[in-house]
C-alpha cells in the first residue's frame, strides 16, 4: 500500500478527478504554507 507520493500538477480539480478514478480512492484537498495538496 503506498502511503504518500508526489506528482507536481499544473491542474488540481483534473487531477484529483483523475487519480480518484484510477485508483478508486477519495482524494482530500489540503492547503499547507501556500501548497495545494491532495
Amino acid at each position: 500500500m503506498v502511503g504518500w507520493f508526489e506528482i507536481p500538477v499544473n491542474d488540481m480539480d483534473r487531477a484529483k478527478a483523475f487519480y480518484e478514478a484510477v485508483f478508486k480512492v477519495e482524494i482530500k484537498n489540503v492547503e499547507l504554507d501556500g501548497l495545494k495538496m491532495g
